[in-house]
């Protein structure tokens, strides 16, 4: 699952582990998958544009990725291993990096690795099925699609004028630039650029999900969850082929809290946004609302 960072994916993350799913064993307390944020989230240096996502490494990468969260269901000695290629295969293959960044990687992934390693060998009977939560999953949606046959992808969606005033602008400063958005200066040049990256991040989200997902690409929108999560996790859990009536509904729906935040640009000067940003985000919603409700 992902979402322009800052949308609520954790909450999604959370029901999903509730509800059977494994989602890695080495996670952030926001409930992102440590490996695939660690390999995925800071933009390479090749990586220039979206065409460069289909090179021969980024399937490399996904299969080391494989490898990482299948290897507590085998032997301690092939989790260090597949920690150890990981490590490796992160610093001098996937990051490009000149020798001084591959230090820091080599040393950064190494308390990582071996800080987090459980002493036990789990069991795949425990869980419904497996996936990971990251925000960006959605720039590698296309590769993925390739990779993964059967991926299904759940994107979440939140208010853009709330997100404009968000202060997680990760993704907006790693890949930003792909979308042909400056990095901004200013409260007022961020809040512009955030609205603009969720606009085309999300625009694009949608239209490769649809096109190459088909029936296996799920729409769901931040704030409907917390407004109606019955009807929401219902919706889900059918997306992911389980039965709504084995689960416990009243537990899920209590792991949603509305948070405070939304609705926060009631009280933000909109004038700061020029006519053309508002009218590209109505665009968005316009179209992910003709997908949700075909």
């Amino acid at each position: 699952m992902g979402g322009v960072g800052g949308s609520g994916t954790r909450v999604l993350a959370t029901i999903l582990m509730q509800s059977g799913f494994y989602m890695g064993d080495v996670r952030s307390r926001d409930k992102d998958n440590i490996w695939f944020a660690g390999m995925f989230f800071s933009r390479p240096a090749w990586l220039t544009d979206f065409k460069s996502l289909r090179r021969n490494t980024v399937f490399r990468a996904f299969s080391v990725f494989e490898s990482l969260m299948f290897s507590p269901f085998r032997s301690l000695f092939h989790m260090t291993m597949s920690r150890i290629q990981a490590i490796f295969f992160f610093a001098l293959f996937w990051r490009s990096s000149v020798w001084s960044g591959w230090k820091r990687v080599l040393g950064q992934g190494t308390v990582i690795a071996f800080k987090e390693i459980p002493f036990r060998r789990l069991e795949c009977s425990r869980y419904t099925g497996w996936g990971w939560k990251e925000p960006v999953s959605h720039i590698y949606l296309e590769p993925l699609s390739v990779y993964f046959p059967g991926l299904r992808y759940i994107h979440l969606v939140r208010d853009g004028l709330d997100m404009a005033f968000s202060g997680n602008t990760g993704q907006l400063e790693e890949w930003g630039q792909l979308f042909g958005i400056p990095a901004p200066c200013g409260e007022n040049e961020m809040a512009r650029a955030a609205l603009k990256y969720w606009s085309a991040a999300n625009n694009r989200a949608v239209k490769v999900g649809n096109k190459l997902l088909g029936e296996r690409f799920l729409l769901m929108n931040f704030e409907e969850l917390c407004y109606a999560p019955r009807q929401e996790i219902k919706r889900l859990s059918t997306f992911l082929g389980l039965d709504p009536n084995a689960l416990d509904l009243d537990e899920l729906c209590g792991l949603i809290q509305m948070p405070s935040s939304i609705g926060r640009h009631k009280e933000k000067d909109l004038s700061i946004f020029r006519p053309e940003d508002i009218i590209a985000k109505e665009k968005v919603e316009k179209r992910i609302d003709r997908i949700k409700s075909p």
